[in-house]
């Protein structure tokens, strides 16, 4: 008697049920692998810019409000300028085989100039108000172990998942 991944196949119908259940397994490890990896790389963007907004320098808030999150060209979280953020979308982002995201900060002066870029870069500047240069950066490097982290959990739940 076959045996079809583990299971002992006696009849054509037998074999057609194993085969559309192994089909099924790896669809869903597929669709696991596209998905879940993708939504904790999300959480943890999500992280990174919570982080990066309690660490902007605070003058008038106007630079922790022009933190933002982009996943896939949505806007999915902005900063405050109390330092917290708002997630601003509560649909399910649409996640596939890629994903793009962006943490920035959008603040300009009065004149033009990149307030947000400036504020960053400039670490021999004081912050008296709190805050501090590279608050981004800073934010990023914190969170890049549980980045790793996450998505090799994911992977395995995916595989886990698959599996049952």
């Amino acid at each position: 008697m076959p045996n079809v991944s583990g299971m002992v196949v006696k009849t054509s119908e037998e074999y057609e049920a194993a085969i559309r259940q192994m089909q099924a397994k790896a669809n869903k490890l597929s669709q696991n692998l596209q998905t879940l990896p993708a939504r904790a790389v999300v959480k943890i963007a999500m992280n990174i810019l919570s982080a990066s907004v309690l660490r902007a320098p605070v003058h008038d808030g106007i630079l922790r409000a022009g933190g933002y999150l982009l996943v896939n060209g949505m806007l999915l979280a902005t900063g405050n300028a109390d330092g917290s953020i708002e997630v601003l979308s509560s649909e399910d982002i649409p996640l596939n085989d890629r994903i793009n995201i962006r943490i920035g900060f959008r603040a300009f002066s009065e004149d033009g100039y990149d307030y947000a870029l400036y504020q960053h870069e400039h670490i021999e500047f004081k912050h008296p108000m709190g805050g501090q240069a590279k608050f981004l950066e800073a934010s990023l490097d914190e969170n890049t172990p549980e980045l790793v982290t996450a998505i090799r959990d994911a992977m395995q739940q995916a595989k886990r998942e698959a599996i049952l």
